[in-house]
């Protein structure tokens, strides 16, 4: 299951709304916590905004004592944050301040920990407030080597409750490669720990983006059709899960994008949690082909679970041509 999770906080209620689903994922898998969060130096800060410091030659003294000083209350507050997180919990929790940019901190004290999940809120800022503010979130997915859960505080950012969570419905969509089904092991985990339900959601786009492992051809040699080829890949999926994930359901959706395609069924089946593996891009690669995932954070308006798998899928053919008895 789970083994040691990490929180990072930013010292605001919004931040700490992902307590409430650390513990809750904890308390139900026997999990270690620890709070970390990231000191940026004054020096620093101005990165945030893509700001370069063309001046900067050094820290004035004054300046340097200024953030020793705010580093240590930071420490403090943070150990005493997790002191009354245990009593509360009787959770084993730790706390940590790291120092440097957010993104490179939070991946250097995952590794630290041995954290096999990564649990934090996000704004799902969009537009220029997005390009202003960049997203952390983001960040620290294309970055980390865990599991990164991404949860979005209630509009009230300051009401920030602390009772548990359950994930009752969880919802996995695939795109017919093996890269997206790396998620269905930690959709599984979750969904044990949970008693939650699991559906597989495939979207099928116009034009058709043909991703699927093989290309099913009827008996009278036809080709056959996408309905079909869907079909086949998701009860194959199913069969080959059957043990982790025993009675998950099926879904083949049409849309002109998987992106609407996942917000419709999101809006039908209302699910508690997304689970995706994602390519996490960033730079140009990111600007041009743009990233599902992130569109999902931003818009479904539920916690979504992404991995980003280190390794590559083993090369295999573009298309298998098999033969399928043809369906009346």
């Amino acid at each position: 299951m789970y083994e040691r999770i990490l929180v990072p906080l930013d010292g605001m209620p919004f931040g700490e709304y992902a307590i409430r689903y650390a513990t809750s994922i904890a308390l139900r898998s026997g999990a270690a916590l620890e709070l970390t969060h990231v000191h940026i130096p004054a020096h620093l800060e101005s990165e945030l905004f893509a700001v370069p410091l063309f001046h900067y030659t050094g820290i004035a003294e004054s300046d340097a004592a200024y953030d020793h000083e705010l580093l240590e209350r930071e420490r403090e507050q943070l150990a005493g944050r997790a002191r009354q997180l245990a009593e509360r919990t009787g959770l084993e929790v730790t706390s940590q301040v790291v120092v440097g940019s957010v993104d490179r901190g939070v991946e250097r004290e995952a590794e630290a920990f041995g954290a096999d999940l990564i649990v934090m809120s996000t704004h799902g800022r969009a537009g220029m407030e997005r390009a202003r503010l960049g997203s952390v979130g983001d960040a620290v997915v294309r970055h980390a080597h865990s599991l990164v859960l991404l949860v979005h505080p209630p509009s009230d950012e300051a009401a920030a409750p602390e009772r548990p969570v359950t994930f009752e419905r969880i919802l996995v969509p695939l795109d017919g490669t093996e890269f997206s089904e790396r998620i269905l092991d930690a959709a599984a985990r979750l969904a044990t720990l949970f008693g939650a339900e699991v559906r597989l959601l495939h979207v099928q786009t116009s034009p058709p983006m043909r991703t699927f492992r093989r290309v099913v051809r009827d008996e009278a040699g036809g080709e056959a059709t996408l309905d079909l080829l869907a079909e086949e890949y998701l009860d194959h999926v199913a069969t080959v899960y059957a043990e982790t994930l025993p009675d998950a359901s099926l879904e083949i959706a049409v849309a002109k994008s998987p992106l609407v395609g996942i917000l419709e069924s999101v809006q039908a089946w209302r699910p508690d949690l997304i689970a995706m593996a994602t390519h996490a891009r960033g730079g140009l690669t990111r600007m041009l082909l743009g990233s599902t995932s992130s569109e999902v954070v931003r818009a479904a308006g539920v916690p979504v679970l992404l991995m980003r798998p280190q390794d590559r899928a083993p090369a295999r053919p573009v298309a298998e041509v098999v033969t399928a008895p043809s369906r009346a």
